[in-house]
């Protein structure tokens, strides 16, 4: 009779067709058998328990549904998480990638899952939760742990890092690749993924926040369009630059219509716009400061 069970046990965790998830297995279950092992031997109890608890947080296709999962793991100092391929960055997207991090992780995952298994009992949401945070803001992919909106962009859950420093959040393949900071700077001003066409400040109300994101670059833009002007700014670890211009207008006139405006010395007219650096020092509410300053001057002309 024991005998049968454990039979069931594992064929139910190789059953890939009601639950889609055990792909991750792909019908190798030894990190399972090694968490439900002791001295005294195989517990089929801790081998269920363990594998319930899998079916909980890697459930379904394992997509969008399972963001917070990835950034609870994120606190959990896993090897090689997110996977580093050249430049890229996964944070487990093909059932293949979380069969690599669990047999490469395999003690840290049981660590995982026993305390998973543990505050299960009163809500494991909301223990998931709390380990997102509480996690220390000076870590490593502290702002993927405690922003779900970052991992929320990547719908294939890759991001890509050419200078080690800013990372580019990535939808599809390379078809609109976001910034970070970029990121940060939108949601700071209200928009976001779902609704980035939003008024930039009541007091302004022709002026709209949306975003441009494209192969060539990406940016956050500010942009009146009954007075034909825009602002994109571009953040990234070090610097903002903030861009002057008008559309459907050539360079002469934009450049004489700022004149007055980009008098001082930290406006560049590039040839094409006019541009200025701002040191932000990663403070988006300086970013907003100097836009409604911005702003503010342009409303007063005419």
């Amino acid at each position: 009779m024991i005998e049968k069970s454990i039979e069931e046990a594992f064929w139910k965790a190789q059953n890939r067709d009601e639950i889609k998830s055990h792909h991750i297995w792909a019908g190798e279950i030894k990190p399972l058998l090694d968490w439900a092992t002791a001295e005294n031997g195989f517990h089929l109890d801790a081998f269920n328990g363990y594998l319930n608890m899998f079916d909980r947080l890697f459930e379904g296709n394992c997509e969008d549904n399972i963001d917070l999962v990835r950034r609870a793991l994120l606190t959990r100092s896993l090897a090689n998480y997110p996977i580093k391929q050249g430049n890229e960055f996964n944070f487990g997207w093909g059932w293949a990638d979380w069969h690599q991090l669990i047999w490469e992780n395999s003690e840290a995952f049981r660590k995982f899952f026993d305390d998973c298994i543990k505050n299960a009992e009163t809500d494991l949401e909301a223990y998931l939760k709390s380990l997102c945070d509480e996690f220390p803001l000076e870590q490593d992919w502290a702002e993927f742990v405690h922003c779900p909106y970052l991992l929320e962009y990547c719908n294939t859950k890759h991001t890509i890092c050419n200078d080690g420093k800013n990372h580019i959040l990535v939808k599809n393949s390379w078809s609109k690749p976001f910034a970070v900071k970029n990121a940060h700077l939108l949601y700071s001003l209200g928009a976001t993924w779902q609704n980035g066409n939003i008024l930039f400040d009541e007091k302004y109300p022709q002026w709209r926040v949306w975003y441009y994101q494209g192969q060539i670059g990406n940016c956050v833009v500010i942009e009146n369009t009954e007075r034909n002007v825009a602002i994109d700014v571009v953040c990234s670890v070090t610097e903002c630059t903030i861009t002057l211009f008008r559309r459907k207008t050539d360079e002469e006139n934009i450049r004489e219509y700022f004149s007055t405006i980009c008098s001082t010395p930290e406006w560049e007219w590039n040839g094409e716009r006019w541009k200025k650096m701002i040191d932000y020092k990663l403070d988006n509410g300086k970013v907003r400061d100097v836009l409604d300053e911005l702003i503010g001057r342009i409303e007063q002309m005419d």
